[in-house]
């Protein structure tokens, strides 16, 4: 793991709703996920800060994403590396010897934030948004979105660009309408013909913990071929296993 609709919902009539959307709105809602199921795969380089209760690191590495579910991160300092293949999670910590092994379902949603695996999968989130949500329009430029069945979270809402239709903001709150996760897609460039946020900027409460992250992407290349060798974990000499 890295994730939409607050008030009330406006009902849009036919004469009301801008041009780009039809009747129902599903045709921009449509085009924004397919906007995010044309990117295959991404590979490049990022720089993340962050902090947690106002202790703040920096970490810089690169990274290779390809749908659906697999991924490789490669931290340069500290240096980490966590490989996501599928459902089965990896992460090697070479100074201490130690590589975990486990299944990325029992994963803390905390680490799955820490460790930035989270930021990465908001990809795959947004292509299978309509299988677990409700979305419909709330004005012209936010989508709600309310759970099939998680009685976890009431609803999230995205701010969108409709001209590049992609999203610049999503908020997600809680069963009690708490905001608890609040991230920004910023700096937006075209990448491979596709829009592509060099920012992702977040803030979000969780364990009792308060937390701030800004990722900045670099040298990134969208749609390229990535063996599937990369996403296979080979444990360095001396490092023990733990299950």
């Amino acid at each position: 793991m890295n994730v939409i609709f607050g008030v009330m919902l406006i009902l849009l009539s036919p004469k009301n709703l801008p041009e780009r959307i039809d009747k129902s709105g599903n045709s921009q809602i449509d085009k924004i996920i397919s906007n995010y199921q044309n990117i295959e795969s991404v590979y490049g380089r990022m720089t993340r800060y962050y902090s947690v209760n106002n202790i703040k690191e920096r970490s810089t590495g690169k990274f290779y994403l390809r749908k659906p579910k697999k991924l490789y991160i490669k931290y340069f300092k500290p240096e980490q590396t966590i490989i996501l293949n599928n459902s089965v999670l990896w992460i090697c910590y070479p100074d201490k010897k130690q590589a975990v092994k486990t299944h990325y379902s029992e994963f803390p949603e905390i680490d799955k934030k820490l460790s930035g695996i989270d930021i990465l999968l908001s990809f795959n989130f947004i292509t299978e948004l309509k299988k677990s949500f409700d979305i419909a329009w709330q004005d012209s430029i936010h989508l709600i979105a309310t759970p099939k069945g998680d009685d976890n979270i009431s609803k999230i809402i995205f701010e969108v660009d409709p001209q590049k239709n992609v999203i610049l903001n999503e908020k997600t709150f809680d069963s009690t309408d708490k905001l608890i996760y609040d991230t920004n897609y910023q700096d937006w460039e075209l990448v491979e013909g596709m829009w592509f946020p060099q920012d992702i900027v977040s803030e979000f409460h969780i364990d009792g913990k308060d937390i701030k992250e800004k990722v900045r992407f670099s040298e990134i290349f969208i749609n390229y071929e990535i063996a599937d060798k990369q996403f296979k974990f080979v444990a360095p000499k001396g490092v023990t296993i733990i299950n």
